[in-house]
């Protein structure tokens, strides 16, 4: 789209009434990632070279890192560009408070490194990191709630909501009670002759940030924008009330197992998330396009590989944790590696992967630009869920061997690092490159051009109250009386 002379096609003015929150969460983010693939690897050389038993301290910080640093930061920062937009283009109604989520994530992953890199100091310093923490979480739900909680309003009395409104709400939910939880994790580690949080505290976190927070908001997000990006049935691709009821149990029932150390309450809140997240996949990624709108399959080709591929990932991991929560259940002897493999399937082939599908169709609107380096994002989208795959295989390694299958999955590793670090590099490229900005609201020519992808993002799944703002946003734009547009539609 030609938003004034001189400029690329595929480049888009930034919008000032949507201020662009994205790049302090990625850039935490990215940091976040390296760190945490860093600790991995040296855990997985420590093991293949026998050099002594894995500090347990070291795979928690591996995780933490990945949950806390990476993948939540990164959901996050991406939910301030895209809430708005799904919300009919209100603005986040205090920018301050995503401001701050992001310097408390910076500032906590700060305080956790400062802590290993002294430790005499490690208590304050990780106190500190575990406050900054719960404090992101908190400031970043109740910033993103502003979209909805508006959306809400405007639609009393209307008929019922579109289905991924309750998700996200419930999933911003879970994000403030998963950092709060984490942040209790490191206070409580910090006091701990070995740096190791109680096991309790960290997997019941684990269960909020992965199954609640993220899962959650890349379940509401893809109702919404999936129809328009794969073109799928709207729908659909709309959740029914069973299937939100079943999700949001199983991980307030598999965080409440996990604090009170009751291992069958946890299996049982396993095997309704398994429910829940087959029914998503069916109806999200893994749907037809069938009954679907018509979508222009050129713009982003890699799109509905990763998007596929993603929810395929979800439901092995759904599948594989189902298995062995019927297993433990049923008093049967499953190996652990069973579990690790379907988190690590939900990690890294699910979220992961669709971190690194959706930066690059998103990337135009939150960095005025296309994602740099396109072929480093599509290592990632490949690297990733093979990754997972293969890490998968541990399963089958611990249960009943060979030898050769416990060193297919350690190829993991290296792999994933892989896929990160192409991540890194696309997304990392694309923020450091200065974007086109615009000192004044994109003008009725700009509208104009923008129609035929408003289409295609709306075909189909406009309500009355929708298709109303959105016919007046024209009718404003036309008539040229000066009106701003509500909707920022650089989302595409």
């Amino acid at each position: 789209m030609h938003s004034k002379r001189g400029s690329s096609p595929k480049e888009v003015p930034l919008n000032p009434k949507h201020p662009r929150l994205v790049a302090p969460f990625l850039l935490v983010s990215l940091s976040a990632v390296l760190a945490g693939t860093s600790a991995g690897v040296i855990a997985l050389l420590r093991s293949l070279l026998a050099l002594g038993v894995l500090p347990p301290a070291l795979g928690q910080i591996h995780g933490r890192l990945q949950i806390f640093g990476f993948l939540l930061p990164f959901v996050l920062g991406c939910s301030t560009f895209v809430f708005p937009r799904i919300a009919a283009g209100r603005p986040l109604r205090h920018p301050e408070l995503a401001l701050a989520a992001a310097a408390g994530f910076g500032l906590s992953l700060l305080l956790q490194l400062a802590g290993w890199a002294l430790p005499r100091l490690v208590t304050p310093l990780w106190r500190a990191s575990g406050l900054a923490l719960a404090l992101a979480g908190l400031f970043a739900a109740a910033a993103l709630e502003g979209p909805l909680a508006e959306l809400r309003r405007r639609r009393q009395g209307q008929a019922a909501d579109r289905g991924y409104e309750p998700v996200l709400e419930i999933a911003l939910l879970f994000v403030a009670l998963a950092a709060a939880t984490e942040g209790l994790a490191l206070w409580r580690a910090a006091a701990a002759s070995d740096l190791v949080a109680p096991f309790t505290l960290a997997a019941a976190a684990e269960r909020l940030a992965l199954g609640g927070g993220a899962a959650g908001i890349a379940f509401g997000v893809s109702t919404r924008m999936f129809p328009g990006f794969l073109g799928i049935d709207p729908g659909r691709a709309r959740p029914p009330r069973w299937t939100v009821l079943l999700w949001a149990t199983s991980v307030a029932l598999g965080a409440a197992g996990s604090l009170a150390g009751i291992p069958r309450i946890e299996s049982g809140a396993d095997l309704l998330f398994a429910l829940a997240a087959l029914s998503f996949a069916a109806r999200l990624g893994l749907a037809t396009r069938r009954g679907g709108p018509a979508i222009d399959r050129s713009r982003d080709p890699l799109f509905p590989w990763g998007a596929r591929v993603a929810y395929a990932s979800l439901a092995a991991s759904a599948m594989l944790g189902g298995l062995a929560a019927l297993g433990s259940l049923a008093g049967l002897a499953v190996h652990l590696f069973w579990t690790d493999a379907a988190r690590h399937l939900l990690v890294l082939g699910f979220l992961s992967t669709l971190v690194a599908t959706m930066a690059g169709r998103l990337a135009p609107g939150w960095a005025g630009r296309p994602l740099a380096l396109p072929w480093a994002r599509g290592v990632a989208v490949f690297a990733l869920p093979l990754a997972a795959a293969l890490r998968a295989t541990e399963g089958i390694a611990g249960q009943w061997g060979p030898a050769w299958v416990v060193d297919l999955a350690a190829a993991s590793g290296p792999l994933g690092a892989i896929g990160f670090l192409g991540l890194v590099a696309s997304v990392g490229t694309t923020l450091a490159r200065p974007p086109r900005a615009s000192g004044r609201t994109q003008g009725p020519s700009v509208r104009r051009a923008e129609r035929p992808a408003e289409a295609e993002q709306h075909q189909g799944r406009e309500g009355p109250g929708e298709a109303r703002d959105l016919e007046r946003r024209r009718r404003e734009a036309r008539g040229g009386h000066g009106a701003e547009p509500r909707g920022d539609r650089s989302v595409q």
